[in-house]
């Protein structure tokens, strides 16, 4: 009788099933390197996500701790912090959102709370005003910072008292009229054949975007006149000599533009307070210059 009727081996095991067990034993190194590396990789992305939230709260911490000795100024002082301090660039004229805490918040001091392209208003930040006496206006309803709008008012009345007939032309601006004013001149350079890239700069020279405008701020007021031509007026030359007294200056004078950003602006007042308002003057210092200038102090 034949024990061998498939005509396997001598030992009768299936030459198949061997050729299959020396291939899966051929294939096991290859195997353990690939799980190997599957490993390595799984841990390589581990440790980089736990650095990566590291250096979040770390320097979320860095930020909210000089925020705090901010606010423990502000309230030092007797004066209302900020309802916050941190946040998004607001930009309703279609930019993108920047997240960002202003610079000049390490100085612990509301004065001189900055705004500029790169020193965003935290985005709900909202100051409380009080409307201007209306005798002192083109207009009733200009609000202005309630911790400082009777110096706008003292001004005024003390110009008066010397011939000079100053009135209030604009002050505190919403968000929502910001980027109504600078939509508007946005608009008028794309009729004039820019871009719309090149139009937003041009635009941004006389027009402060939305959320990076002193007049978001509660603390600037415009002046009698919105031509540059009012730097020749008797008016002008008494605001030069008697702004500082009040706690005003001017905010973006003619030879600062370049750091300013802003094209010069002959009738727009900034409250930053006496001190440093006199200070400022004396340096020769624009606001951005004067808050590096107390940073690096």
């Amino acid at each position: 009788m034949n024990q061998n009727p498939r005509g396997y081996g001598a030992n009768g095991g299936d030459p198949r099933r061997s050729y299959k067990r020396r291939q899966k034993r051929n294939m096991t190194p290859y195997y353990i390197v690939l799980a190997a590396m599957v490993v390595i990789i799984v841990v390589i992305v581990i440790i980089a996500l736990v650095s990566g939230g590291d250096d979040d709260k770390a320097s979320s911490s860095a930020v909210q701790s000089g925020l705090s000795e901010a606010v423990s100024a502000q309230a030092s002082d007797g004066s209302k912090a900020p309802a916050s301090q941190t946040g998004q660039t607001v930009s309703e004229a279609g930019s993108s959102a920047n997240t960002s805490s202003n610079i000049s918040l390490a100085l612990g001091d509301w004065r001189l709370l900055m705004a500029n392209a790169q020193n965003p208003i935290p985005d709900d930040y909202t100051p409380k005003v009080r409307d201007i006496d209306h005798s002192y206006c083109q207009e009733a309803g200009y609000g202005f910072d309630t911790r400082a709008v009777d110096k706008v008012e003292q001004m005024i009345a003390d110009a008066r008292a010397d011939g000079e007939h100053l009135i209030v032309l604009s002050a505190y601006r919403p968000l929502s009229s910001q980027t109504r004013l600078y939509n508007n001149k946005v608009n008028y350079y794309k009729d004039l054949g820019y871009s719309q890239k090149e139009a937003e700069e041009e635009a941004a020279k006389i027009v402060a975007r939305p959320g990076t405008s002193d007049h978001n701020l509660g603390l600037a007021v415009d002046l009698s006149s919105l031509e540059t031509s009012f730097e020749d007026s008797s008016q002008f030359r008494w605001l030069s000599e008697n702004a500082a007294k009040y706690g005003f200056v001017l905010r973006y004078p003619k030879d600062k533009q370049d750091i300013t950003g802003i094209s010069y602006e002959p009738w727009h007042y900034r409250y930053v307070g006496e001190e440093h308002a006199a200070k400022m003057n004396e340096l020769g210092m624009c606001l951005e210059e004067y808050v590096d200038y107390l940073l690096s102090k």
